[in-house]
């Protein structure tokens, strides 16, 4: 089991301990609840759940060097694991997109050309991460955004 403190994403603002006196499960009954009535399935809600859970692992991850510049995720890291499964991918997968990036000349419309593949340093792999964890929070909170708002334009 994890704690607050235990993911990079959020334990650099110490603010953990509530001082106004509210349940955090309280609130989070009452969010599920909201989230019931806006439409929004009970599935849909495990997968924003573990979509969130996913992104506060992945803050967690770490890189080895492997070479001069390359790098690859640790496979050690109990938090690769959590993401990977989260997220409904293969570590190979997000090694590859976190750790390389391929460009592809020539061609039309994705066929023929020349593909080349190259390196990522740690320092860019982690700013990946940075990028993933970003545009996956963005997709998600656009997406509840889209639900609420059919939600409340149905009920007008």
């Amino acid at each position: 089991n994890y704690d607050m403190e235990d993911f990079s994403l959020i334990n650099t603002s110490d603010t953990y301990d509530r001082r106004d006196g509210v349940s955090d499960a309280d609130t989070f009954l009452d969010m599920t609840q909201a989230m019931t009535v806006m439409g929004i399935t009970t599935i849909e809600q495990h997968s924003v759940f573990a979509v969130c859970c996913a992104l506060l692992h992945a803050s967690n991850l770490s890189f080895a060097d492997i070479g001069e510049v390359e790098c690859a995720l640790e496979t050690e890291n109990p938090h690769l694991g959590y993401v990977v499964d989260l997220l409904g991918i293969t570590r190979d997968g997000l090694n590859k997109a976190l750790c390389y990036y391929e460009i592809t000349v020539g061609g039309r419309g994705g066929k023929g050309g020349e593909t080349h593949r190259k390196e990522l340093s740690q320092a860019q792999a982690k700013k990946g991460v940075e990028a993933l964890i970003k545009t996956t929070y963005g997709a998600m909170f656009k997406y509840l955004v889209d639900r609420i708002n059919i939600s409340i334009a149905g009920d007008a």
